[in-house]
């Protein structure tokens, strides 16, 4: 019971974060889970293949856009009466303790800079994947059309 509470809370902090997305947690979870996006199917000695990349692109977009971390963000106060003394002390911090986190952000800058590169061209090989597989699609259905044709003249020879 414990672990259905965590995936439940995981799931209501996913869906009330600040990143906005057009589809909610379940949708992406059904997405992710079922396999109605890829499919290859054969009908009448006809191959179709067909890859839904809406999700993997929006993600990709999405993660092109929030690689890198601000170490320098707005300092803000709602206090009406002290609020210029908070952010003075902020500021105040921000700047002596800038030598320990400023190495910290440029290490993970880097490394989200590198995975999203990775993913980057995880996709891109996606997408030349996915056209080298329908043109040998195409090539393969026009070469049984060829088949059919040739079995038709064989099947006429052998009737004459």
């Amino acid at each position: 019971m414990k672990s259905k509470e965590k995936v439940n809370k995981i799931i209501n902090e996913i869906e009330n974060s600040s990143v906005q997305s057009n589809k909610n947690v379940k949708e992406i979870m059904d997405i992710l889970l079922n396999d109605n996006t890829t499919k290859i199917s054969i009908t009448n000695d006809t191959i179709n293949y067909k890859c839904d990349m809406y999700e993997f692109n929006h993600w990709c977009s999405m993660n092109n856009s929030l690689f890198n971390v601000n170490y320098y963000r707005n300092i803000y106060s709602q206090r009406k009466i002290i609020g210029h003394i908070i952010i003075f002390v902020k500021r105040v911090i921000r700047k002596l303790i800038k030598f320990l986190i400023e190495p910290i952000v440029l290490d993970q800058n880097a490394f989200n800079s590198s995975v999203t590169a990775s993913i980057n061209a995880i996709y891109n090989n996606t997408i030349v994947f996915q056209n080298i597989i329908n043109s040998t699609i195409n090539e393969l259905n026009s070469t049984k059309d060829e088949i059919n044709i040739l079995k038709k003249q064989i099947k006429e020879i052998n009737k004459k």
